[in-house]
């Protein structure tokens, strides 16, 4: 009788230790993925999926979250034959900055997109462009602005002159703005204090005959702002009066240059301002009545400044200034090539580089160091531009858009 319950016991001993190989085959054999390296990536990054049984891997795909306003997936079918230090993939082109990858057996890993995203429009003809935050942003296409609240991805016309001539507009937040007008040959400015609902005339400033318009406005505060025609003309907007920035800036004619026409301008506070004129090399600093010239070699375009630090261009060469625009110091020269530049602070900016193909340069460090950070499809050259400290849109003038994210 022991010896019965003795190979009894030696028998599920074993069949117990056979049934537990078995399970631990079966795991072995079982597909899991356990890591996505980076999970915050721009488009054209490549990612490191790490897992066990990658072989038995079919197919995976991208697509956007639920969030987004259209669907788009990309389906990834063919993977390398040897999965020993994983499967690389590129990410590729995506319209929306959340994405899912999704795998067999309801497996998913959340991504994050970054750096320069293309966003699905249908614009024609757009000709100015402007982002307010991270979310609300306008564009300007022939006789309407449009406006999107979601980051970009979706617009509505919200401001319409029917019929008429919309050259230019500014906002300075979600209520006050202005836009120039072309409408019965008058240059007009009207001005919204509730986002667009309402628009009251502000400015008649003059004939609009032989192709003049209002070009370019800029306000520094409610109160305050500047424009500029295309026949060169510039006013100063204080209160509910304009005049000529000759006249309002008395101290401007008496300089070496006299009056002189103006190509554009860079605002910084109401109280400082730099302009461009159309026929010399000369960078004009107003500050407050105070007036002083620096000349460079050639023409130079609009300043960025950030406190007391500031960039230009002045054809090939970038300058910077610590001393609010008193003196430049030449930081950077881009070869027979001629960067337009947008720095977002004092440390981080890009230089948009007109060649063939269109590439955009970044630096981090005030311009010390310079890296590629994106090249353009041909056509697709972007020639509006705006950013904050960690967003921006850009626009071909055609209908391509494009949305830039910090990375």
């Amino acid at each position: 009788m022991i010896k019965i319950i003795w190979y009894t016991l030696i028998s599920l001993i074993l069949l117990i230790g056979c049934d537990s190989d078995e399970i631990k085959e079966n795991i072995n054999d079982e597909f899991e993925i356990t890591s996505i390296t980076p999970l915050r990536v721009k488009i054209g990054d490549t990612i490191t999926i790490s897992g066990r049984n990658l072989d038995k891997l079919s197919e995976f795909s991208i697509q956007h979250d639920d969030d987004a306003p259209f669907e788009h997936r990309v389906r990834f079918k063919q993977f390398p034959s040897d999965l020993t230090n994983g499967i690389k993939i590129k990410i590729p082109k995506l319209y929306y900055e959340k994405a899912t990858i999704d795998f067999p057996f309801g497996t998913s890993f959340k991504l994050e997109i970054v750096g320069i995203i293309p966003l699905e429009t249908d614009f024609e003809n757009l000709s100015q462009i402007q982002i307010i935050d991270n979310n609300l942003a306008y564009v300007l296409q022939d006789d309407k602005i449009y406006k999107s609240i979601d980051g970009f991805y979706t617009w509505t016309d919200f401001i319409e002159f029917s019929g008429q001539f919309i050259s230019s507009f500014f906002f300075i937040d979600e209520n006050n703005g202005w836009v120039g007008v072309k409408e019965n040959g008058i240059m007009n400015i009207y001005y919204t204090q509730d986002g667009g609902i309402t628009m009251s005339l502000k400015h008649q400033v003059g004939n609009a005959y032989g192709g003049n318009f209002i070009r370019k406005i800029r306000f520094s505060s409610i109160s305050k702002g500047y424009f500029v025609t295309n026949r060169q003309e510039m006013y100063v907007s204080h209160n509910d009066s304009f005049e000529n920035i000759h006249d309002y800036f008395p101290n401007l004619s008496s300089t070496a240059l006299g009056e002189f026409k103006i190509w554009d301008f860079k605002m910084v506070n109401d109280d400082l301002i730099f302009l461009i004129p159309i026929s010399n090399s000369n960078l004009v600093k107003i500050n407050r009545q105070n007036v002083t010239l620096t000349e460079f070699e050639t023409w130079p375009v609009v300043p960025y400044f950030f406190k007391n630090t500031g960039y230009i261009q002045v054809n090939s060469d970038i300058y910077k200034t610590i001393d609010l625009g008193n003196s430049w110091i030449k930081i950077k020269t881009f070869e027979n090539r001629y960067p337009e530049l947008y720095f977002i602070n004092n440390q981080e900016g890009f230089a948009f580089v007109n060649s063939y193909p269109f590439e955009i340069y970044r630096t981090k460090n005030s311009g010390v160091t310079w890296e590629k950070y994106f090249t353009f499809s041909q056509y697709e050259a972007p020639n509006y531009r705006d950013f904050n400290q960690t967003t921006g849109l850009l626009a071909n003038g055609r209908k391509k858009l494009w949305k830039y994210r910090k990375d």
